[in-house]
């Protein structure tokens, strides 16, 4: 598949979950863990071995990686021997390389984590944070763990555009003008305008969110900052929300929301799209 068609076909995902697992774990652990992210609302992929039959299948196993939100990669002794496990495996960190924020949770399934060959940088971190799940004794338990942390790491869908513009030049423009690539850069960009203005932003942000760290879409500020006498709190709530800094929160007042954001998101790398802003106050509070 080509990069451009591969790139075009993972920005409409199908699956929030890819799930790549290796024989006697498909009757028992992997079974179980499938059903539980199902319980969940969370949408997985696994393949039957039973209908592997030529390159075909192995395309639209590996079509099936592009197209999910993030990958499991239960890790069990035999994984390796399989050439089915290593082609995806090999996908699923292709996936989670090219920027695209397809995150990768690897489980060692009766098997040290010291028995996986030794893995370099941000897989190898990874990998580390999970070794405490092949000391859990009860698979439930493991099994909810892995849920909740699924759920957490699950990229946010896209945002709904029912009437796509379709701004391909002019996004090049923007991507140039943010200076995207570069670690230190602050930058702000302001449109003006009517019309398809929150459309245009909305596809901005689809376009875009891959590349940072957290993400937020505010839209109508003006309107709801002045419809309560919180409403600027609960902007900053839902951005702090959106970014993955809280879960549940009440503010008490804007200049804790203030800090909070600048505590919290100071040394990520983050896109916060604000639509309709028509005061210093609403841009102070919620990007100060």
């Amino acid at each position: 598949m080509a990069d451009h068609d591969a790139e075009s076909s993972s920005s409409h995902f199908i699956y929030d979950v890819f799930l790549s697992f290796r024989g006697f774990t498909r009757y028992g652990f992997t079974d179980r863990l499938y059903h539980a992210l199902h319980e969940r609302g969370i949408t997985t992929f696994r393949d039957d071995e039973n209908v592997r039959v030529g390159d075909r299948i192995r395309d639209t196993l590996l079509e099936a990686i592009e197209r999910s939100r993030m990958s499991i990669a239960v890790l069990c002794k035999d994984y390796a021997s399989s050439t089915w496990c290593l082609d995806e495996l090999v996908q699923i960190m292709k996936c989670w390389n090219n920027g695209k924020n397809q995150p990768v949770l690897p489980i060692f399934y009766q098997v040290e984590p010291s028995d996986v060959r030794r893995q370099r940088n941000q897989y190898e971190k990874d990998m580390m944070k999970h070794e405490d799940l092949v000391n859990v004794y009860y698979e439930s338990e493991i099994i909810k763990k892995i849920v909740e942390e699924v759920s957490e790491k699950l990229p946010p869908e896209p945002l709904y555009i029912k009437h796509p513009i379709g701004f391909d030049s002019h996004f090049e423009v923007v991507e140039s003008l943010w200076n995207i690539e570069s670690d230190n850069t602050i930058c702000m960009l302001v449109i003006y305008g009517d019309g398809n203005k929150t459309t245009l932003v909305g596809e901005l942000f689809n376009k875009f969110r891959h590349q940072f760290e957290a993400a937020s879409f505010l839209d109508k500020v003006s309107e709801k900052s002045v419809r309560s006498a919180d409403g600027l709190e609960n902007l900053q709530e839902t951005l702090l929300y959106e970014m993955g800094v809280h879960k549940k929160l009440k503010l008490g007042s804007t200049l804790t929301g203030s800090s909070d954001i600048k505590q919290n998101l100071h040394n990520k790398r983050v896109l916060l799209i604000l639509d309709d802003v028509d005061s210093t106050e609403q841009l102070d509070s919620l990007a100060g």
